[in-house]
């Protein structure tokens, strides 16, 4: 790859809740023919500088088209909560110029505390080599990283990575999270380039990393009643806030089981 294209890249950071990987949110029959939906759910702050205070149960609202539905739990995601799947995948079309950068994630992996296990993978031809699988030792999944290999083929297409990665994820009841280090280019739907920095200097991921955790450290565990359908699907939900500075990041569509 030129310089142009080396340094044409994009840090994108995919904080995939629980729900929309079709995961570990647990569904269970509730009174009254509702039924029980578990999603994550993240407080962010509406203003970097202030604090952000501790959410309560009844702090959240959950609308399902014009209803207000109840909701059951809130648990942060802490203590014996805080388990945490993250798997770091990286576009292996990238050049080497990225691997200046491979400092800021291998102390972003030794930071993470003990309930976080990590996986490392590179995307090429929309399929994800596995370097290493999930593990809570974070000194062997930062060894496990290595220089892109700057390959391209007409099949790359990091967004189909990412879905053949979610389709082989095995279900469990924590948190799995996706940090993906690309440019974003899908050449396999013939995409031109959408991001250059031409010859300027590398764009540091420190930044990226240090909010990617914020979102980690703010995360709930949110169960609620929703009302089924005739058959099972995706159920469009809005979940907020009227907490100052509060704003929630959440699933819109949840899967919600059938009715009786």
């Amino acid at each position: 790859m030129n310089n142009c294209m080396r340094l044409r890249r994009m840090l994108i950071v995919s904080c995939l809740l629980i729900s929309n990987l079709g995961s570990s949110f647990a569904q269970d029959k509730a009174a009254h023919g509702a039924v029980q939906v578990h999603v994550v759910i993240t407080a962010e702050a509406q203003r970097e500088d202030s604090e952000l205070p501790a959410l309560r149960q009844d702090d959240l609202k959950v609308k399902q088209g014009k209803t207000f539905l109840q909701v059951t739990q809130l648990i942060p995601a802490r203590g014996e909560a805080a388990t945490l799947q993250l798997f770091i995948l990286i576009d292996d079309t990238l050049g080497s110029g990225v691997g200046n950068n491979l400092t800021d994630i291998r102390q972003f992996i030794s930071a993470q505390p003990a309930t976080t296990s990590i996986a490392i993978g590179y995307m090429s031809n929309a399929t994800v080599n596995i370097v290493q699988n999930f593990t809570p030792d974070h000194a062997l999944a930062a060894k496990a990283l290595r220089l892109p290999r700057g390959n391209l083929s007409t099949m790359d297409s990091p967004y189909l990575s990412l879905i053949s990665l979610v389709k082989g994820w095995p279900q469990q009841n924590v948190r799995r999270e996706v940090l993906m280090v690309t440019d974003g280019i899908d050449r396999l739907r013939g995409e031109k380039p959408s991001f250059s920095l031409g010859t300027s200097n590398a764009v540091s991921f420190k930044p990226y990393l240090e909010r990617l955790q914020k979102i980690f450290d703010s995360q709930y565990f949110l169960v609620f009643l929703a009302t089924p359908g005739k058959k099972p699907g995706l159920q469009r939900v809005k979940i907020t806030t009227e907490l100052a500075n509060v704003e929630i990041a959440a699933p819109d569509n949840v899967w919600v089981s059938a009715g009786k």
